[in-house]
C-alpha cells in the first residue's frame, strides 16, 4: 500500500507538472540477448539469439513491443512472437519499476536509465551532440590554502537552464548550471553540482530534505520533450540570491566575506537552524578531514574546533568538494531519528530542552544554558537551537 500510495503521488505530481505533445500509443524495442545484434542488409537491426521483454533490468509486466522486420537469414531469430507485440494506448510516458541487487549495491539507493525515448522533439539534433549543451569553463581565481589557481567545471549552458541558474544565483554572468565532477560513474557527470546546489532532487547524494528546483525543470524543457509548469516547483533556499562570488568561485571565498560563511560554516559541531526553519541543521566539518590540495581550504584560524580554538579538517562530503556546510544529520531513508523539526518520530524520553517534533513545528535559535539535576551531579550543557510548535494566525488591520 505504501509503495502505491508513493507511486501514485510521484505520478499525479508529473502529470500536473510536465505537459508533453500528446501520442496516440508507444512501443518498445526488445532488447537482444547478451547484447548481440546483427545488422541485415537494409540495416535494420536484428537480434543473433532471442528476444528479452526487459527495460533494462526491469521486466516488462505487459507485452508492448514492436515486431522486429523480416530477414531471409535463416540463423535469426526474429523476435515476432504474436503475445509480445502490442501497443500501450492513451500513454506519453511508461516508468518501470525493479528491484535489483546487481547496481544497488555500497551506498546507491536507486538509480535510472531509459530503454526507449521518442524521436520526435523540437530540437534540429539530438541533446548532447549540439554545441552550446555542455561546455567546460575554467576558474583563474579558485582559492586553495596554498592561494589562487586553476579549476575546470562543467556546465549545462542551454537557454533556459542559463536563465534560470543566472535568475536563482543572482549571477548575470553565471554561464549555466555546474556539473557534478566528483563520485563514482553514476554521480561524476550526471548530477547538478552539490556545492552549490546542495538539497537539488538532482545531485548525486543525499544529505537533505531535497527540492526539485527550476534549474531542473529547465533543463526538462530544453531537452524538447516538455513543457513545465514552473508554479510547481519547490521552493528551494540552498545558495538562493547570494550572487556571483557564492555560484562561481571556491567556497573558501565565500567562507571569508563578509557575506559569509552561511551555508557554509567553520566551526566544529555549529548547531543552527535550516533556512525554511523545518530543520535544525550540524556544521559537518570533521577534524583532521584529509582533502586534496585543490580542495583545502585550511588557511591560518578560518576552523575552529568545539572549544573555539583553530583546527585544521574539512567538510564530510566530497561531492561538495570538501567545503564544510550546515546539514540535517540522520538517515532520512529510514524511520529513523534525525534533525528534522517536522519529524515526529525525532520525539524522545530525553528531551530536557522540551522540544516538540511534529509537521507544524520550526527550528528557532536558543541562547544561555540548560543544567539537569540528578541524584549525585548536575549536568550543563548548551544548545543553540531547538524545535518547538507554532501556530500561524493571521492578523487584520484597518486603516481609517
Amino acid at each position: 500500500m505504501l509503495l502505491k500510495k508513493l507511486m501514485t503521488q510521484a505520478r499525479d505530481f508529473f502529470e500536473d507538472t510536465v505537459k508533453v505533445e500528446r501520442v496516440k500509443w508507444i512501443q518498445l524495442t526488445a532488447e537482444c540477448k547478451g547484447n548481440t545484434y546483427i545488422t541485415a542488409p537494409d540495416e535494420d537491426s536484428l537480434c543473433q539469439y532471442d528476444c528479452l521483454p526487459r527495460c533494462g533490468t526491469a521486466k516488462i509486466p505487459r507485452p508492448i513491443f514492436k515486431r522486429l522486420p523480416a530477414s531471409n537469414w535463416e540463423s535469426v531469430l526474429l523476435c515476432s512472437d504474436d503475445a509480445l507485440i502490442r501497443t500501450l494506448k492513451h500513454t506519453d510516458f511508461a516508468l518501470f519499476v525493479a528491484v535489483t541487487d546487481e547496481a544497488c549495491l555500497n551506498a546507491t539507493l536507486a538509480y535510472a536509465s531509459h530503454c526507449s525515448v521518442d524521436s520526435k522533439t523540437k530540437r534540429k539534433d539530438p541533446i548532447f551532440i549540439i554545441p552550446g549543451v555542455l561546455e567546460k569553463f575554467t576558474r583563474t581565481d579558485w582559492e586553495t590554502r596554498r592561494g589562487a589557481i586553476n579549476h575546470d567545471v562543467y556546465m549545462i549552458v542551454t537557454p533556459k537552464v542559463r536563465e534560470e541558474a543566472r535568475k536563482f544565483f543572482n549571477c548575470p554572468t553565471l554561464e549555466g548550471a555546474e556539473i557534478e565532477n566528483q563520485g563514482g560513474a553514476g554521480t561524476r557527470g550526471a548530477h547538478w553540482e552539490k556545492r552549490v546546489l546542495e538539497n537539488e532532487a538532482m545531485t548525486g547524494v543525499t544529505t537533505q530534505v531535497y527540492a526539485i528546483s527550476r534549474i531542473t525543470f529547465a533543463l526538462f524543457e530544453d531537452s524538447g520533450w516538455y513543457q513545465m509548469d514552473y508554479d510547481k516547483a519547490d521552493n528551494m533556499t540552498w545558495g538562493k540570491g547570494l550572487g556571483c562570488d557564492f555560484a562561481k568561485k571556491s567556497c573558501l571565498t565565500w567562507m571569508k566575506s563578509k557575506s559569509g560563511p552561511f551555508p557554509f560554516c567553520t566551526k566544529e559541531g555549529d548547531m543552527t537552524c535550516s533556512a525554511n526553519r523545518k530543520a535544525k541543521v550540524i556544521c559537518n566539518f570533521v577534524e583532521g578531514m584529509p582533502m586534496p590540495d585543490i580542495y583545502d581550504y585550511n588557511e591560518p584560524n578560518l576552523y575552529t574546533d568545539r572549544k573555539g580554538k583553530p583546527t585544521h579538517g574539512g567538510g564530510t562530503e566530497l561531492t561538495a568538494d570538501y567545503c564544510p556546510y550546515y546539514r540535517v544529520f540522520g538517515e532520512l531513508s529510514v524511520e529513523a531519528s534525525d534533525t528534522r523539526c517536522t519529524y515526529p518520530g525525532n520525539m524522545h524520553y530525553n528531551n530536557y530542552s522540551l522540544e516538540i517534533f511534529s509537521r507544524t513545528a520550526r527550528c528557532f535559535a536558543l541562547s544561555g544554558k540548560i543544567k539537569i539535576r540528578k541524584k549525585l551531579k548536575t549536568i550543563t550543557y548548551i544548545q543553540h537551537a531547538g524545535c518547538y510548535e507554532v501556530t500561524l494566525q493571521k492578523f487584520y488591520s484597518s486603516v481609517t
